[in-house]
């Protein structure tokens, strides 16, 4: 399998068949950054989470903006938040975040913390249930949304799960991303 670039910079595979035949396939955007060493994944896991407590991330976009993608895995029933603009008391602890090409050493302009301590909560972007059972059944679940979301640059946000399974679960808060000015 070869890769080439197209006229618009985009990555094309191109494969040859047993005929000598050439044919490119398209890569889309995600997979391109990934690539290109410009796709990041960051997420903490919380464990026994008690019932109607809540576990937070703070996503601390940089001066570039961020097109990211969230995933909570919840061992209960609960709710997910996402809140832009917070006012933050203190960040927390640092959540590392890693390159999904593993032989880059880019590194985005974008922080993730978990545990902070929020003041206001600003705007509410996501506002969604979580199923995952209660009690005894509990089963579990990965939620996540199917698109994007792009966050403003120099702006907080928070990701905020609450367990309502009615006994502690374990739960994980995740974010993938890339950070590109598109105007």
């Amino acid at each position: 399998m070869t890769f080439l670039r197209d006229g618009d910079n985009r990555s094309q595979r191109a494969a040859v068949d047993a005929q000598g035949h050439v044919s490119t396939v398209d890569m889309g955007i995600i997979h391109t950054k990934i690539h290109a060493g410009e796709m990041f994944a960051s997420g903490s896991y919380f464990t026994a989470v008690a019932d109607a407590a809540a576990v937070t991330l703070l996503i601390r976009v940089g001066s570039v903006p961020m097109h990211g993608h969230f995933t909570v895995a919840n061992g209960g029933s609960g709710f997910l938040e996402a809140f832009e603009g917070v006012t933050v008391t203190a960040p927390g602890t640092t959540v590392p975040i890693y390159n999904r090409k593993r032989n880059s050493a880019n590194a985005p302009t974008s922080t993730v913390f978990h545990t902070p301590t929020l003041g206001a909560t600003g705007t509410t972007l996501i506002k969604a249930f979580t199923p995952g059972g209660s009690k005894t059944f509990a089963s579990g679940a990965i939620s996540s949304d199917f698109d994007e979301m792009v966050l403003l640059a120099n702006t907080d946000y928070a990701l905020r799960w609450t367990n309502q399974s009615g006994a502690a679960e374990d739960a994980s808060l995740a974010i993938n991303f890339y950070e590109l000015n598109i105007g």
